[in-house]
Order: structure tokens, then sequence, then C-alpha cells
């Protein structure tokens, strides 16, 4: 398929830096009427989606845009209008699954069939208003009725190289009127000034970002398929931001690279706010009002209903909700998409997540409560990243509350010349880890003197190398700079324990920089401690994978899982 032209990026003096890797192609739209009038960046993950959008065009039974044996086309616009090729998409020619861009349309059969409705979700700024744009500008120039909400009051609709303002009043009760056609394709843009959704029964249509939960009762009258975009990433950042109009100083990398590591691939905030201390600061302050205002992190679990579509025999099957499948949004964060309000996922960064977090509790608790309300339901992807980050940022309050619980041991072996394993050792008895003012281990049959007391914890607000650390206190390194583990706690000189929380035994690594921050403070032996809530099998099921640099061995003289009461 020949999409609009592919151009490699040509850095302009300030956009060279050395810590860049090999850019790839950006696809560039010619400019047109219906679009912005300069040339506009085409992000890859627009490429497979506008690859799947062009394959069902083309499989559109009324469709009037392209022949049925047709090869290579020119699609002319009517005059002062700009050309676009397309390739024809044949059977011999079938579309490819991208691994980092998953394309919604490959692989399972789904057709835009009428009465069916897309919804093309994602971070706020990331471009859904301008795909909206390009799938406007596809069905123009193949000459297909189009209608675009451009407010909650008027749209236009483009037909036969035709274009005309329609007010509200006249398409409210469009499919009773009959003025629009059957193939029309109805493109919805769910801004604040949107939020009022025709009556278009009988119609496809196309909804960038999700609806506010006031409207999802809608959605129950189509066949509704979601996608969701990925947020920019750095790259695509620093390689847009030299397309953009009216730019005079480029921005730093260096600037777009802190912007994005705090506040994640929102490509409009970063060019528009990045750059400037004084809307920088504004922003934060802008995204904590919000946050304010946000008194809970409501309905992470919405799914909404999928309905797959075979090609083959032409029938549909009934709604189901895979359990891998969750079309939550991503953030509740920038501030000014208010579209995000009840639907989350994850987080773009590590900062705003820690945001969302306060909101969703900010005292043991609650987030005990919170914590087990998420597990009694049904999990799915936006319950796992929140009861992940509930549990890793409170449970070091369970065990300095003081305590005791049984510590499986884990054997060490030897898996390559510079890796070492640690697998749950069934034979090895148990142990007791015990907080009662210090941290200790003991053995079974070490008897208790008295009740355990509270032990010293201090939240670490930086992670440099001149940090002051002192024995028996148990240390959480700040949540962004964190040292790639969640607490330690030096309890002679030269040794730590080590934590590690996870709602899952498997997989875990302990990489170099976190072993060369402890050696940098004095420690040279750590025992492991890998922290689980309580419900997660303890034994027979778990590795944790520990990196040693080079020749030398990891300084670990034990390792252990701990079973936590959460």
């Amino acid at each position: 398929m020949e999409m609009p032209p592919s151009l490699g990026v040509t850095r302009i003096p300030d956009f060279i830096h050395s810590n860049l890797t090999k850019i790839g192609p950006l696809w560039v739209l010619s400019p047109s009427p219906w679009i912005a009038s300069q040339q506009i960046m085409v992000r890859l993950e627009y490429h497979h989606l506008l690859k799947g959008i062009l394959r069902s065009l083309q499989m559109q039974h009324d469709f009037t845009g392209f022949p049925e044996d047709a090869g290579e086309l020119q699609f002319s616009y009517p005059p002062r209008l700009d050309s676009l090729k397309i390739q024809a998409l044949g059977p011999e020619n079938e579309l490819s699954e991208a691994s980092d861009y998953p394309n919604p349309f490959v692989g399972k059969g789904h057709l835009c069939q009428r009465q069916r409705l897309l919804i093309i979700s994602g971070l706020p700024g990331i471009g859904k208003t301008l795909f909206l744009s390009l799938i406007f500008h596809l069905r123009v120039a193949a000459n297909l009725p189009t209608l675009y909400m451009l407010s909650e009051k008027q749209a236009i609709f483009v037909v036969d190289h035709v274009a005309w303002l329609v007010p509200r009043s006249a398409y409210t009760y469009a499919s009773a009127t009959g003025w629009i056609p059957d193939n029309v394709w109805c493109l919805l843009d769910s801004t604040p000034e949107l939020r009022y959704i025709p009556q278009m029964n009988g119609r496809h249509m196309v909804w960038a970002a999700s609806p506010r939960d006031v409207k999802l009762q809608t959605t129950k009258d189509f066949i509704t398929q979601s996608c969701v975009m990925r947020p920019w990433s750095l790259q695509e950042l620093q390689d847009g931001h030299q397309f953009q109009v009216g730019v005079t100083t480029p921005l730093e990398p260096d600037t777009l690279a802190n912007f994005f590591e705090r506040y994640g691939g929102s490509a409009r905030h970063a060019y528009r706010d990045g750059g400037d201390k004084v809307k920088m600061l504004a922003f934060e302050n802008k995204i904590n009002e919000e946050a304010r205002r946000l008194s809970k992190l409501a309905n992470y679990e919405v799914r909404w209903p999928f309905t797959a579509f075979s090609i083959d025999s032409a029938s549909i099957a009934s709604p189901t909700n895979p359990d891998d499948v969750s079309h939550m949004l991503l953030s509740i964060f920038p501030y000014d998409d208010h579209d995000r309000c009840n639907f989350i996922t994850g987080s773009p960064s590590t900062a705003m997540a820690w945001k969302a977090l306060a909101i969703l509790a900010n005292d043991l608790p609650t987030a005990r409560r919170e914590f087990s309300e998420m597990r009694e339901r049904k999990q799915n992807e936006g319950s796992r990243f929140w009861t992940a980050m509930l549990f890793r940022h409170f449970f070091h309050e369970v065990i300095c509350a003081g305590g005791e619980w049984v510590l499986q041991p884990m054997k060490r072996q030897q898996d390559g010349p510079n890796d070492a394993w640690c697998e749950i050792d069934e034979s090895g008895g148990d142990y007791f880890f015990r907080a009662d003012k210090e941290l200790s281990t003991r053995g079974t049959n070490d008897a208790l003197n008295h009740e355990s007391g509270s032990v010293p914890c201090v939240r670490l607000s930086t992670a440099e190398e001149d940090l002051d650390v002192n024995p028996n206190v148990y240390y959480v390194p700040d949540r962004e700079k964190s040292p790639a583990f969640d607490g330690f706690y030096i309890d002679k000189p030269g040794h730590a324990f080590v934590f590690q929380a996870s709602l899952t035994l498997d997989g875990h690594e302990i990489k170099p920089p976190g072993i060369e921050w402890l050696k940098a403070h004095g420690i040279d032996e750590i025992a492991y401690v890998l922290v689980t809530p309580a419900r997660v099998p303890s034994k027979g099921s778990g590795r944790a994978k520990i990196l040693a640099q080079g020749d030398e061995q990891a300084p670990f003289d034990s390792c252990y899982t701990l079973a936590l009461p959460f």
C-alpha cells in the first residue's frame, strides 16, 4: 500500500543529539482545505490504523470510490484540492501485524459496517483529532459521503464533492428524514464543546476519545469496537517538533526529554509549554488543581462491549468481553481533557501516577480497603495497575508498624557467567521476619520475648550519592528517582535488607544501578526480600533473577519471599 509520502527526518542543527538513535521514516500528509494548510507529520501509529481504515473502506459493498479491480489509483479532489495516491488492497496484499503498533483491524475480522461505532481513545494531546481529519481526508478523496461534527450545534457534510454546513436540528432525526445516505461515516471528536451525540441509527460512526460516563448509554445502540492509541515516544516528540507551525526557537532535546519524563507523551503540551518555565509552572498548578477536585478514581474497571464480525460468513456474533481486552484510558491527566475523568488503566509517567495514587488513597486503612475491593473483582489491566501501585506505596507501613511474618528462603543457582538465580527452596525450612523497633530474622525455634514495636521509617527525597543513611532505620527511596528497589534497611555495618514489592513471584530483576547505589553507601552484603500480598502462592512458582556486573558476584548473602498480609 502506498501511503502519503514517506520522508526521512532531516534534523536541523538544534536537533542533533548524541543520545538519539537512528530515525526511521515519518509520513507527511499534503495540505488540503479540510485540514491544516501545512504539511502534517503522520505518526507510525496512524500509518497502521490508516491501513485498517483503507481496508475497511474497500470492503464496503455500497462503496463508490474504488473500482473492484483497481490496482494503484489516483483520486483527484475538486478544484483547489490536492491529490492522494492510495493503492488498493487485494487478497494477495493483506495487512501485516506490527508488534509495536497493534492494529485493531488485523487478525480479528472486524469490518466497519453500519450501526458500528469505532472509538479511538488515548492520552490527550497525541493527535486523535488529527487522526479524525486524516479519515475525513481519505473519505473525501474517495468521494464518499462524510459527516464531520464541528461543534455541538453544527457539522460539515461532504457529498459528491460539495460541502454543506448542517445545523443540529437537521441531523437530530437524520434516520427519520432519510436525507443522509446509508454509507455515510459520522466523525465525532469528544471535546468539551461536543457533548451531544447525533441520532444516526444505521450509520457508521468514528469517535475520537472516549465518551463520558453519562454517554455510555449511547454506545449500547451500536456494535462498538475500541482501540487505544499509544502516547508519543520521546523520539517522536523530538522528530515531530520540526514540523510544528510557527516555531521560531526550537526546543532543546533535553527540554523535551524533561517534559516527557514527568508528563509523558502529550505532544500538544510538550510543544506549547515545555520550553517556558512560567507555562510549565502554570501547567503543573492546573494539574494539581484538577487532582484536588477529584475525590476518587472511579470506574477503573469500565469496559465497552466487543462484538466479533465474521467476514467469511457475514454473521454477527454475540457481544463479548475478552479478559485480555480493556479499553479504558491511560490516564486522568493532563487537566484539560475533560473526557478522561472516569476512565483509567495506568498513567503516562511516574509523576502522574503518584498524583493519581494520592487521590485513590492517602493512608494505610484507605489503601487496604481499595486494594481489597479491587482484588475481589475480576482483574483487568486497570485494576492490576492500581493494586500494584497501592501495594508498592503502602507495604512499608505494614512492616514498620511492627509484627512477625514467615520468610520463605530461596536457593541460589548460577545461570550463565553474569546471572544468579534464586528459586524458592521448598526444603529449606521456615524463617521468621520480625519488626520490633529493629528488623531481624530468626529461626523457628527462637523464642519471642515481648510484643513487637514500630520501626523508624524515612521516605527519602533524593537518590544522590552523598545521601547520609544510618543503621536501624527503614528507608523508602524517592518514588520518582528510585535506585531500582522499593526499600532498604541497614541492620549492621556493611549489610542491608533490600525490599522489592510485587503482586507476583515470577521474573524479577535487581539491576546493577541499584547494587551500585548501595555499594556507594558502604553496603557490601545484601539480604534480598521479595514482598508479595499474602494471597500470592509462596511456594513452587517463583524465581528472582539477580544481575551481577561482569565477572563479579552479586553481593547477596540470602534471598527470601515474604507474604505480607495487606
